[in-house]
Protein backbone atom coordinates (compact mmCIF):
# COMPACT_ATOMS: atom_id res chain seq x y z
CA UNK A 1 0.00 0.00 0.00
CA UNK A 2 0.94 3.38 -1.19
CA UNK A 3 1.48 5.99 1.53
CA UNK A 4 -0.87 8.73 2.34
CA UNK A 5 0.93 11.47 0.53
CA UNK A 6 0.81 9.83 -2.40
CA UNK A 7 -1.20 10.66 -5.66
CA UNK A 8 -1.90 8.02 -8.40
CA UNK A 9 -3.06 9.63 -11.73
CA UNK A 10 -5.28 7.52 -14.41
CA UNK A 11 -6.68 8.20 -16.74
CA UNK A 12 -10.05 7.63 -18.41
CA UNK A 13 -11.33 5.21 -21.35
CA UNK A 14 -13.27 4.31 -24.19
CA UNK A 15 -14.73 1.40 -22.82
CA UNK A 16 -17.75 2.51 -20.35
CA UNK A 17 -20.64 1.08 -18.94
CA UNK A 18 -24.22 2.44 -19.83
CA UNK A 19 -26.67 3.64 -18.20
CA UNK A 20 -26.47 4.29 -14.13
CA UNK A 21 -28.96 6.13 -11.71
CA UNK A 22 -30.11 9.43 -11.14
CA UNK A 23 -28.16 11.93 -9.19
CA UNK A 24 -28.31 10.37 -5.76
CA UNK A 25 -25.52 12.68 -3.65
CA UNK A 26 -25.62 15.93 -1.56
CA UNK A 27 -21.96 16.79 -3.21
CA UNK A 28 -19.13 15.26 -5.36
CA UNK A 29 -16.53 13.51 -3.58
CA UNK A 30 -13.66 15.32 -5.37
CA UNK A 31 -14.94 18.77 -3.84
CA UNK A 32 -14.06 17.49 -0.07
CA UNK A 33 -10.42 17.43 -1.12
CA UNK A 34 -10.03 21.42 -2.57
CA UNK A 35 -11.36 24.76 -1.64
CA UNK A 36 -14.52 25.64 -2.91
CA UNK A 37 -13.28 27.88 -5.16
CA UNK A 38 -11.04 25.32 -6.93
CA UNK A 39 -13.85 23.24 -7.26
CA UNK A 40 -15.67 26.27 -8.66
CA UNK A 41 -13.29 26.40 -11.46
CA UNK A 42 -12.77 23.00 -11.89
CA UNK A 43 -17.09 23.15 -12.54
CA UNK A 44 -16.21 25.73 -14.94
CA UNK A 45 -13.62 23.84 -17.07
CA UNK A 46 -15.74 21.03 -17.21
CA UNK A 47 -19.39 23.46 -18.58
CA UNK A 48 -16.53 24.81 -20.90
CA UNK A 49 -15.68 21.26 -22.61
CA UNK A 50 -18.97 20.68 -22.18
CA UNK A 51 -20.46 23.34 -24.35
CA UNK A 52 -17.94 23.10 -27.12
CA UNK A 53 -18.83 19.68 -27.64
CA UNK A 54 -22.45 20.76 -28.37
CA UNK A 55 -21.73 23.46 -30.61
CA UNK A 56 -19.32 20.94 -33.11
CA UNK A 57 -21.44 18.33 -34.31
CA UNK A 58 -18.42 15.74 -35.01
CA UNK A 59 -18.87 15.76 -31.41
CA UNK A 60 -22.63 14.34 -31.04
CA UNK A 61 -23.08 12.25 -34.15
CA UNK A 62 -21.91 8.86 -34.93
CA UNK A 63 -19.58 7.33 -32.14
CA UNK A 64 -19.80 10.78 -30.47
CA UNK A 65 -23.71 9.76 -30.16
CA UNK A 66 -23.85 10.07 -26.91
CA UNK A 67 -22.77 12.76 -26.04
CA UNK A 68 -26.38 13.87 -27.03
CA UNK A 69 -27.84 12.67 -23.80
CA UNK A 70 -25.20 14.13 -21.36
CA UNK A 71 -27.80 16.41 -18.70
CA UNK A 72 -26.29 19.55 -17.17
CA UNK A 73 -26.42 17.77 -13.87
CA UNK A 74 -24.59 18.73 -10.57
CA UNK A 75 -21.96 17.83 -12.23
CA UNK A 76 -21.00 20.44 -14.51
CA UNK A 77 -22.92 23.10 -11.85
CA UNK A 78 -25.86 22.29 -13.44
CA UNK A 79 -29.40 22.13 -11.65
CA UNK A 80 -30.78 19.18 -13.64
CA UNK A 81 -30.82 15.96 -12.04
CA UNK A 82 -32.08 13.60 -14.84
CA UNK A 83 -29.14 12.03 -15.71
CA UNK A 84 -27.90 8.69 -15.59
CA UNK A 85 -25.18 8.30 -13.28
CA UNK A 86 -22.39 5.69 -12.32
CA UNK A 87 -19.23 6.26 -9.96
CA UNK A 88 -16.36 7.11 -11.77
CA UNK A 89 -14.55 3.73 -10.63
CA UNK A 90 -17.79 1.78 -11.91
CA UNK A 91 -18.39 3.77 -15.14
CA UNK A 92 -14.73 3.10 -16.24
CA UNK A 93 -14.66 -0.17 -18.00
CA UNK A 94 -10.88 -0.25 -20.14
CA UNK A 95 -8.52 -2.10 -19.87
CA UNK A 96 -6.55 -0.41 -17.08
CA UNK A 97 -9.76 -0.92 -15.25
CA UNK A 98 -10.46 -4.87 -15.70
CA UNK A 99 -7.01 -5.49 -15.43
CA UNK A 100 -7.45 -6.58 -11.86
CA UNK A 101 -10.52 -8.99 -10.87
CA UNK A 102 -12.98 -6.76 -8.85
CA UNK A 103 -10.65 -3.27 -8.94
CA UNK A 104 -13.76 -1.18 -8.85
CA UNK A 105 -14.39 -2.86 -5.13
CA UNK A 106 -10.98 -3.21 -4.15
CA UNK A 107 -10.64 0.78 -4.49
CA UNK A 108 -14.01 1.73 -3.42
CA UNK A 109 -13.33 -0.30 0.03
CA UNK A 110 -9.65 1.49 0.42
CA UNK A 111 -11.26 4.57 0.17
CA UNK A 112 -14.15 3.97 2.76
CA UNK A 113 -11.42 2.84 5.17
CA UNK A 114 -9.06 5.78 4.77
CA UNK A 115 -6.35 3.18 3.52
CA UNK A 116 -5.84 4.68 0.39
CA UNK A 117 -3.26 7.09 -1.40
CA UNK A 118 -4.90 9.94 -3.13
CA UNK A 119 -6.58 8.47 -6.59
CA UNK A 120 -7.33 11.15 -9.39
CA UNK A 121 -8.83 9.74 -13.31
CA UNK A 122 -7.91 12.49 -15.82
CA UNK A 123 -10.89 12.52 -18.07
CA UNK A 124 -11.47 14.21 -21.24
CA UNK A 125 -14.72 15.21 -20.31
CA UNK A 126 -14.65 16.03 -16.73
CA UNK A 127 -11.07 16.90 -16.05
CA UNK A 128 -10.29 15.30 -12.28
CA UNK A 129 -12.08 12.89 -11.27
CA UNK A 130 -12.03 11.47 -8.17
CA UNK A 131 -12.91 7.53 -8.09
CA UNK A 132 -16.38 7.81 -6.04
CA UNK A 133 -17.35 10.87 -8.22
CA UNK A 134 -20.52 10.69 -9.96
CA UNK A 135 -20.35 10.71 -13.95
CA UNK A 136 -22.81 10.53 -16.89
CA UNK A 137 -22.13 8.16 -19.63
CA UNK A 138 -19.71 9.93 -22.91
CA UNK A 139 -17.34 9.52 -25.46
CA UNK A 140 -14.27 12.09 -26.29
CA UNK A 141 -11.07 12.06 -26.18
CA UNK A 142 -8.19 13.75 -24.54
CA UNK A 143 -6.89 14.67 -28.01
CA UNK A 144 -10.06 16.30 -28.75
CA UNK A 145 -10.09 19.52 -28.99
CA UNK A 146 -12.41 20.63 -26.57
CA UNK A 147 -10.81 18.75 -24.11
CA UNK A 148 -7.20 19.18 -24.93
CA UNK A 149 -7.58 22.80 -25.08
CA UNK A 150 -8.89 23.41 -22.28
CA UNK A 151 -7.33 20.78 -19.48
CA UNK A 152 -4.03 21.96 -20.37
CA UNK A 153 -5.12 25.55 -19.17
CA UNK A 154 -7.65 24.50 -16.31
CA UNK A 155 -5.32 21.29 -15.01
CA UNK A 156 -2.26 22.91 -13.67
CA UNK A 157 -4.20 25.03 -11.10
CA UNK A 158 -6.32 22.09 -10.26
CA UNK A 159 -2.91 20.44 -8.66
CA UNK A 160 -1.47 22.72 -7.73
CA UNK A 161 -4.10 23.50 -5.37
CA UNK A 162 -5.21 20.09 -4.64
CA UNK A 163 -1.10 18.53 -3.68
CA UNK A 164 -1.17 21.84 -1.44
CA UNK A 165 -4.30 20.75 0.47
CA UNK A 166 -3.44 17.31 1.25
CA UNK A 167 -0.28 17.62 1.56
CA UNK A 168 0.92 15.31 -1.60
CA UNK A 169 4.84 14.76 -2.20
CA UNK A 170 4.71 12.00 -4.66
CA UNK A 171 3.36 11.79 -8.11
CA UNK A 172 2.80 8.16 -9.85
CA UNK A 173 1.21 8.73 -13.64
CA UNK A 174 -0.08 5.65 -15.09
CA UNK A 175 -0.45 7.45 -18.42
CA UNK A 176 1.16 6.36 -22.23
CA UNK A 177 3.84 8.01 -22.79
CA UNK A 178 3.02 8.68 -26.10
CA UNK A 179 -0.44 10.22 -25.08
CA UNK A 180 -2.13 13.55 -24.55
CA UNK A 181 -3.37 12.62 -20.93
CA UNK A 182 0.34 12.91 -20.24
CA UNK A 183 1.04 15.55 -21.66
CA UNK A 184 -1.68 17.51 -19.60
CA UNK A 185 -0.29 15.81 -16.72
CA UNK A 186 3.44 16.44 -17.38
CA UNK A 187 2.52 20.11 -17.90
CA UNK A 188 0.34 20.41 -14.41
CA UNK A 189 3.22 18.26 -12.76
CA UNK A 190 5.99 19.54 -14.03
CA UNK A 191 6.06 23.21 -12.28
CA UNK A 192 5.39 21.61 -8.69
CA UNK A 193 8.57 19.54 -9.05
CA UNK A 194 10.38 22.25 -10.11
CA UNK A 195 8.99 24.59 -7.04
CA UNK A 196 9.39 21.59 -4.31
CA UNK A 197 5.84 21.62 -3.82
CA UNK A 198 6.07 17.58 -4.50
CA UNK A 199 9.19 15.80 -4.02
CA UNK A 200 9.42 13.26 -6.85
CA UNK A 201 6.90 12.42 -10.04
CA UNK A 202 6.94 9.23 -12.11
CA UNK A 203 5.59 8.17 -15.34
CA UNK A 204 5.56 4.31 -15.80
CA UNK A 205 6.37 3.39 -19.33
CA UNK A 206 5.17 0.62 -20.86
CA UNK A 207 7.94 -1.37 -22.98
CA UNK A 208 6.35 -1.87 -25.94
CA UNK A 209 2.90 -0.87 -24.85
CA UNK A 210 0.08 -0.44 -27.72
CA UNK A 211 -3.46 0.27 -26.87
CA UNK A 212 -4.11 -3.30 -24.68
CA UNK A 213 -1.25 -3.76 -23.35
CA UNK A 214 0.06 -0.33 -21.88
CA UNK A 215 -3.39 -0.14 -19.76
CA UNK A 216 -3.43 -3.40 -18.86
CA UNK A 217 -0.05 -3.14 -17.23
CA UNK A 218 -1.08 -0.05 -16.18
CA UNK A 219 -3.87 -1.99 -13.75
CA UNK A 220 -1.73 -4.85 -12.52
CA UNK A 221 0.74 -1.92 -11.40
CA UNK A 222 -2.18 0.33 -9.60
CA UNK A 223 -3.36 -2.81 -8.17
CA UNK A 224 0.05 -3.91 -6.46
CA UNK A 225 0.42 0.15 -5.60
CA UNK A 226 -3.22 -0.53 -3.85
CA UNK A 227 -2.04 -3.57 -2.34
CA UNK A 228 -4.68 -5.43 -3.86
CA UNK A 229 -3.03 -7.54 -6.46
CA UNK A 230 -3.06 -11.54 -7.37
CA UNK A 231 -1.48 -11.15 -10.55
CA UNK A 232 2.15 -9.89 -11.47
CA UNK A 233 2.67 -6.41 -12.63
CA UNK A 234 5.37 -7.74 -15.02
CA UNK A 235 7.50 -5.15 -13.99
CA UNK A 236 10.22 -5.86 -16.42
CA UNK A 237 7.36 -4.50 -18.80
CA UNK A 238 7.79 -0.99 -16.89
CA UNK A 239 10.32 1.70 -16.95
CA UNK A 240 10.00 4.32 -13.93
CA UNK A 241 10.47 7.51 -16.47
CA UNK A 242 11.19 10.68 -13.76
CA UNK A 243 9.75 13.94 -15.07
Amino acid sequence: MEAANTLLILPCCAAKAPAGDPWYRFSQALSDYVEPSVYSALLQGRRSVLESVRKESRYTTDNYARNLGIRLGPDFGGDDRTGAYLSAIDRYLGSLYTAEPNLSRHVRESIVLGRSPHVLILSALYGPLHPLDLIQDYNLKMSDRPAYGTWRSVFPSFLDRYVRRNAVTDIRLYLGGSTKYLEVAALAARPLLQRGIVKRVVQYEVVNGNSYHTPHIHGLLLAEHLGVATASSRKRDVVEVSL
